[in-house]
């Protein structure tokens, strides 16, 4: 049971909880700073279309990046919003929290119906 507890903590571990942050400032130098190639992001145009895209290139005039295969190349004076994906420490500890919790509540339940069967099978009382 406990190596069970140790496989299932670290593959929770393992899988990072995420979520889009929006990049506040719009200003071409202000998105630079904020994401980096590889990043996944949400781009949503003055057109008022939405991509989400993997970042190949950030450089002075334009973010370039790819979705399915297609390469998409957005200036930054036609970026509505933007988005980026990180890492949320806070929201993947609670998940491993409250992994855990359901698993140590589990294991009592379970330590208590074998503790009855147990005084069950010595007392004779096996059928109750």
């Amino acid at each position: 049971m406990l190596r069970t507890l140790i496989i299932l903590f670290t593959a929770v571990c393992l899988v990072a909880c995420t979520s889009m942050q929006p990049v506040r400032d719009s200003q071409p130098q202000s998105i630079r700073e904020q994401v980096k190639v590889g990043d996944e992001v949400l781009v949503t145009g003055s057109n008022g279309k939405s991509y989400l895209l993997v970042l190949t290139q950030v450089d002075d005039e334009k973010i370039v990046g790819s979705n399915n295969g297609k390469k998409w190349s957005i200036r930054y004076e036609q970026i509505a919003s933007l988005e980026v994906r990180r890492f949320s420490g806070g929201k993947t500890a609670g998940l491993t929290g409250g992994i855990l919790a359901v698993v140590y509540v589990a294991m009592i339940v379970a330590g208590a119906y074998a503790i009855k069967a147990l005084a069950d099978s010595f007392s004779g009382d096996s059928d109750k």
